[in-house]
């Protein structure tokens, strides 16, 4: 409405118009929008992190978008990297397969891991313990619950 007024001005109608649209632009672009490409990164995410090969690089590629672009928009939107958000994915899976019973070695590759070390060490850097430790722990959990 504010911008009808320029029929009011007999000059500086372009300045007034300028103003308003740039005001207009920032009152929009302010704003918290989610964006579909950081959904459709977790979801990639969600369908693949069992492949030892994924990458920003490979998401940003599919989605058509420049790596440092997404990255951005990602950490945006959900308060971590790409990477950090497929680490955790493929932690809370581990941790799936953990708890089924499942052979740390046969976990790592499930989860995308290609070493079970490297899958050890950072497996106790989310958790605080390795990943034998944790399956023994709840292994005593299950036995003293019985």
């Amino acid at each position: 409405f504010e911008m009808l007024e320029v029929r009011r001005l007999d000059t500086m109608r372009e300045e007034f118009l300028s103003e308003k649209l740039f005001s207009l632009f920032r009152f929009l672009f302010s704003k918290h929008i989610p964006n579909n490409y950081s959904a459709a990164v977790k979801n990639f995410i969600k369908t693949n992190y069992m492949d030892p090969s994924i990458s920003v690089e490979q998401i940003a590629q599919d989605l058509g978008l420049n790596r440092s672009y997404l990255s951005r928009l990602f950490k945006q939107e959900y308060k971590c990297s790409i990477q950090e958000y497929l680490i955790r994915t493929r932690i809370a899976q581990a941790i799936t397969f953990l708890n089924m019973g499942h052979d740390v070695q046969l976990v790592s590759s499930r989860v995308g891991y290609t070493d079970a070390s490297n899958f050890s060490k950072i497996f106790k850097k989310y958790t605080g313990v390795s990943p034998q430790k944790y399956q023994n722990q709840k292994n005593i959990e299950k036995i003293s619950d019985e």
